[in-house]
């Protein structure tokens, strides 16, 4: 069964929640599910690949057996036609027991020989093993022992990740992003995935995302690499990178999108496009009461009203787009447009609803 970590609502048989655009999470593991990836796809190619080299090769052997079994029984037939010339039984049946045994060697050689070894790095050195030893590697669990969760965060959002993070990727941090690396793979790129801000007029410049969730303008998600990046044929490597990877639930269940709330009463504009769109009460959700109620008299403001509060009078002059010339008294509402007049009225019935008036 699986579970969307935003929703809470559960699926048999899809891995995208179709509500909420997101990677479902496996109830059993905990893990995020997902489809087939282009790294999939290579690795799956590429022990087909193996596989079909190891039959050819066994083929090869036991044809190259066969030969070799020809030739030694026409030469036991030599040493046994000699040594009856010879009319020496003791030499027959040396002659005999010689070729045997070189048959048996030459066909073990060949059909149980030696395996081809390959080398895997541990975090604690390297190790030689077989191919197929290769595919029983398993992780050293000390380099995840560090599994309490650790603050990552941008100046737009937050979210949490286990500390072994820190020890085996590298974080990218910007404004608005999070990008991770595993710092084995450095030479194949180690791109792990991301986590953006994004805003939605950008969300058609997107490949291979999930959404975590959707705040007005904004969309934060988790990007995803296209191609493979870490070195496939380390499996050690291969398979830490695919733990990393499926932490991704951790990003999911503990993200945290700031509400600037200082920002919006230091930019220019509390809501920037009110004299030019309809706003709707929803929008207005995320704002203070101190914000709304400028938001409303900024309406006025663009006219140039001047304001009786000193308080408010004080933070519009600190805005380089205002000019206050007109009076209080002599404003008169005829002078807002229609969509200002309208968003006017939706602020106010926004802020009695909410008891702010």
């Amino acid at each position: 069964m699986k579970k969307c970590p935003l929703c809470g609502k559960e699926y048999e048989t899809e891995n995208v929640c179709p509500i909420c655009n997101i990677l479902l999470i496996d109830t059993d593991s905990n893990c995020a599910v997902s489809n087939e990836s282009a790294k999939e796809r290579k690795r799956r190619e590429q022990r087909e690949q193996r596989d079909q080299a190891k039959e050819q090769a066994k083929e090869q052997a036991k044809e190259t057996a066969a030969q070799v079994a020809t030739q030694a029984k026409e030469t036991a037939s030599q040493v046994v036609s000699q040594a009856k010339s010879m009319d020496s039984k003791l030499l027959m049946l040396i002659g005999a027991g010689v070729v045997i045994l070189i048959l048996i060697i030459v066909i073990l050689k060949f059909v149980l020989g030696g395996k081809e070894e390959t080398q895997y790095v541990q975090s604690s050195g390297t190790g030689t093993v077989t191919e197929d030893m290769a595919e029983e590697v398993e992780l050293n669990e000390e380099d995840f022992a560090r599994n309490e969760l650790v603050d990552f965060e941008t100046d737009s959002f937050s979210f949490q990740l286990p500390a072994y993070w820190k020890d085996l990727c590298v974080a990218d941090v910007y404004d608005d992003y999070i990008s991770f690396y595993q710092k084995k793979s450095s030479e194949y790129g180690g791109y792990l995935f991301s986590v953006a801000a994004v805003s939605t007029e950008d969300r058609d410049s997107l490949n291979n995302y999930t959404t975590i969730k959707e705040d007005g303008n904004v969309i934060y998600v988790v990007e995803y690499p296209s191609d493979v990046s870490y070195d496939v044929e380390d499996e050690y490597v291969s398979k830490e990178y695919q733990r990393l990877e499926e932490d991704v639930h951790y990003v999911f269940d503990t993200f945290e999108g700031f509400k600037e709330e200082e920002s919006a009463l230091t930019g220019d504009y509390i809501i920037p496009d009110s004299s030019t769109r309809v706003i709707s009460s929803s929008e207005l959700e995320s704002l203070t009461k101190e914000e709304l109620m400028y938001a409303r008299n900024e309406i006025y403001a663009r006219h140039g009203r001047k304001f009786q509060d000193s308080g408010i009078q004080a933070y519009f002059n600190s805005k380089s787009w205002y000019n206050g010339t007109i009076e209080p008294e002599a404003f008169q509402e005829s002078m807002l447009n229609s969509v200002e007049y309208a968003n006017v009225q939706t602020i106010v019935k926004y802020e009695e609803s909410k008891g702010y008036r």
